[in-house]
Protein backbone atom coordinates (compact mmCIF):
# COMPACT_ATOMS: atom_id res chain seq x y z
CA UNK A 1 0.00 0.00 0.00
CA UNK A 2 1.39 3.43 -0.90
CA UNK A 3 2.20 5.76 1.98
CA UNK A 4 1.31 9.44 1.89
CA UNK A 5 2.65 11.93 4.40
CA UNK A 6 3.30 15.63 4.70
CA UNK A 7 6.77 16.68 5.73
CA UNK A 8 8.54 19.94 6.47
CA UNK A 9 11.54 20.53 4.23
CA UNK A 10 13.82 21.67 7.07
CA UNK A 11 16.84 22.27 4.84
CA UNK A 12 15.01 25.15 3.16
CA UNK A 13 14.37 27.35 6.18
CA UNK A 14 14.04 31.02 5.24
CA UNK A 15 15.15 34.12 7.16
CA UNK A 16 11.86 34.20 9.07
CA UNK A 17 12.12 30.62 10.36
CA UNK A 18 9.57 29.25 7.91
CA UNK A 19 9.99 26.01 5.97
CA UNK A 20 8.09 24.75 2.93
CA UNK A 21 5.89 21.69 3.19
CA UNK A 22 6.02 18.75 0.81
CA UNK A 23 3.75 15.81 0.13
CA UNK A 24 5.79 12.60 0.34
CA UNK A 25 4.64 9.61 -1.68
CA UNK A 26 6.32 6.27 -1.00
CA UNK A 27 5.53 2.94 -2.65
CA UNK A 28 7.68 -0.18 -2.92
CA UNK A 29 10.90 1.65 -2.07
CA UNK A 30 10.25 4.49 -4.53
CA UNK A 31 9.74 8.02 -3.16
CA UNK A 32 8.40 11.12 -4.85
CA UNK A 33 7.72 14.58 -3.48
CA UNK A 34 5.30 17.35 -4.40
CA UNK A 35 6.06 20.87 -3.23
CA UNK A 36 3.09 22.50 -1.54
CA UNK A 37 2.26 26.21 -1.67
CA UNK A 38 2.60 26.53 2.11
CA UNK A 39 5.39 27.58 4.44
CA UNK A 40 5.10 27.14 8.19
CA UNK A 41 7.11 28.25 11.18
CA UNK A 42 9.47 25.39 11.95
CA UNK A 43 8.94 25.67 15.70
CA UNK A 44 5.18 25.33 15.23
CA UNK A 45 5.33 22.16 13.10
CA UNK A 46 4.40 18.90 14.84
CA UNK A 47 6.47 16.11 13.27
CA UNK A 48 4.37 13.42 14.98
CA UNK A 49 0.97 14.77 13.92
CA UNK A 50 2.23 16.23 10.62
CA UNK A 51 0.23 19.38 11.29
CA UNK A 52 0.93 22.87 12.58
CA UNK A 53 0.22 23.44 16.23
CA UNK A 54 -2.74 25.48 17.38
CA UNK A 55 -0.47 28.38 18.28
CA UNK A 56 0.71 28.82 14.68
CA UNK A 57 -0.82 31.81 12.90
CA UNK A 58 -3.51 30.52 10.52
CA UNK A 59 -3.26 26.99 11.89
CA UNK A 60 -6.91 26.27 11.12
CA UNK A 61 -6.60 27.17 7.44
CA UNK A 62 -3.29 25.38 6.98
CA UNK A 63 -4.44 22.19 8.71
CA UNK A 64 -7.70 22.18 6.73
CA UNK A 65 -5.71 22.51 3.50
CA UNK A 66 -3.42 19.64 4.54
CA UNK A 67 -6.38 17.43 5.49
CA UNK A 68 -8.09 18.08 2.16
CA UNK A 69 -4.88 17.30 0.32
CA UNK A 70 -4.44 14.03 2.22
CA UNK A 71 -8.01 12.96 1.48
CA UNK A 72 -7.57 13.78 -2.21
CA UNK A 73 -4.32 11.78 -2.36
CA UNK A 74 -5.90 8.71 -0.75
CA UNK A 75 -8.89 9.03 -3.08
CA UNK A 76 -6.56 8.95 -6.08
CA UNK A 77 -4.77 5.89 -4.70
CA UNK A 78 -8.13 4.14 -4.25
CA UNK A 79 -9.10 4.96 -7.84
CA UNK A 80 -5.82 3.53 -9.13
CA UNK A 81 -6.28 0.35 -7.07
CA UNK A 82 -9.84 -0.12 -8.36
CA UNK A 83 -8.63 0.35 -11.93
CA UNK A 84 -6.16 -2.49 -11.32
CA UNK A 85 -3.34 -0.63 -13.05
CA UNK A 86 0.33 -0.67 -12.22
CA UNK A 87 0.81 1.65 -9.26
CA UNK A 88 4.09 3.50 -8.81
CA UNK A 89 5.01 6.51 -6.73
CA UNK A 90 5.55 8.49 -9.94
CA UNK A 91 2.10 7.52 -11.24
CA UNK A 92 0.49 8.62 -7.98
CA UNK A 93 2.41 11.91 -8.12
CA UNK A 94 1.30 12.52 -11.71
CA UNK A 95 -2.34 11.82 -10.86
CA UNK A 96 -2.24 14.12 -7.81
CA UNK A 97 -0.67 16.93 -9.81
CA UNK A 98 -3.22 16.47 -12.59
CA UNK A 99 -6.03 16.65 -10.03
CA UNK A 100 -4.51 19.79 -8.49
CA UNK A 101 -4.36 21.40 -11.95
CA UNK A 102 -8.10 20.78 -12.40
CA UNK A 103 -8.98 22.45 -9.08
CA UNK A 104 -6.30 25.11 -9.16
CA UNK A 105 -8.61 27.78 -7.70
CA UNK A 106 -8.42 26.53 -4.11
CA UNK A 107 -4.61 26.41 -3.75
CA UNK A 108 -4.28 29.80 -5.47
CA UNK A 109 -6.83 31.31 -3.14
CA UNK A 110 -5.02 29.81 -0.16
CA UNK A 111 -1.65 31.01 -1.43
CA UNK A 112 -2.97 34.53 -1.96
CA UNK A 113 -4.48 34.47 1.51
CA UNK A 114 -1.17 33.27 2.98
CA UNK A 115 0.83 35.94 1.20
CA UNK A 116 -1.54 38.61 2.45
CA UNK A 117 -1.13 37.37 6.03
CA UNK A 118 2.65 37.24 5.70
CA UNK A 119 2.74 40.81 4.40
CA UNK A 120 0.64 41.87 7.38
CA UNK A 121 3.09 40.22 9.77
CA UNK A 122 6.04 41.86 8.01
CA UNK A 123 4.44 45.30 8.38
CA UNK A 124 4.00 44.73 12.12
CA UNK A 125 7.67 43.83 12.63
Amino acid sequence: MPAISIIAHTRREDDHGRVPLRLRIAHRGEKRFIALPVKVLLGKWSVDKRRVTGTHPDSGEINAFLSDLGRAAFSIISQLERAETLITAQRIKDEIQEEREKGKGAPKAFLAFSREKVEGYKRRS
